[in-house]
């Protein structure tokens, strides 16, 4: 894990590379851009790309697919606290815009995954994108939720949809639309517009 260094980007491209302990090892310039087609490739933050000194390559941790993630895991390549940083890192810098998740949770811990609102997750906010039960926290999870943690998924945050999954949009939450990360004049669908636009962005 010493050999895996945190590189972080502002929106002009200027990077820098920092090991785990917090000692800063050099600056560059690399963009990240989301995925998507070319007429809507727009630049983001550059937050979730390691750096492996072995290899001396950079990776995009949140740009694994879901097997390559846990391959990265077994192989050391970087911890769980770092992919889940990764993850919170890319949510913190796109869901202001994108308004994909309606809670978001400081994990440190498993395999990071969001959950839409509307599946019952103990002791955290499941509002099924409603006002009318926005404080309802289950005393229980729902079995999906058990089956994940049982497989070390941990929840990192709760998705929007359409209200009470009535919708066909992602327009109709309570707490506001969610917006198409590929093109924001359309929409993302629904109702788990908020699972669908995480995966996009």
């Amino acid at each position: 894990i010493d050999e895996v260094f945190l590189e972080m980007a502002d929106s002009s491209g200027s990077c820098q590379r920092t090991a785990p302990n917090g000692k800063i090892y050099g600056t560059g310039s690399n963009k990240f851009f989301s995925w998507g087609p070319p007429f809507s490739v727009t630049p983001h933050k550059n937050i979730g790309t390691a750096f492996n000194a072995r290899t001396n390559k950079n990776m995009n941790i949140t740009g694994l697919t879901l097997i390559q993630t846990i391959k990265a895991l077994k192989e050391k390549q970087f911890s769980e606290e770092e992919l889940n940083k990764a993850y919170l890192g890319r949510i913190k810098s796109l869901n202001p815009e994108l308004n994909i998740y309606l809670e978001v949770l400081e994990n440190n811990s498993g395999i990071p995954a969001g959950i839409k609102d509307l599946i019952s997750t103990k002791g955290i906010r499941s509002s099924a994108g409603s006002k009318i039960i926005e404080s309802y926290r289950p005393p229980f999870n729902a079995t999906v939720i058990n089956k994940l943690e049982e497989n070390n998924v941990s929840v990192i945050g709760k998705t929007n949809q359409d209200e009470f999954a009535m919708g066909s949009s992602g327009e109709n939450s309570a707490f506001g639309a969610t917006k198409n990360p590929w093109d924001k004049i359309k929409v993302p669908g629904g109702s788990s517009s908020g699972s669908a636009a995480a995966v996009a962005a």
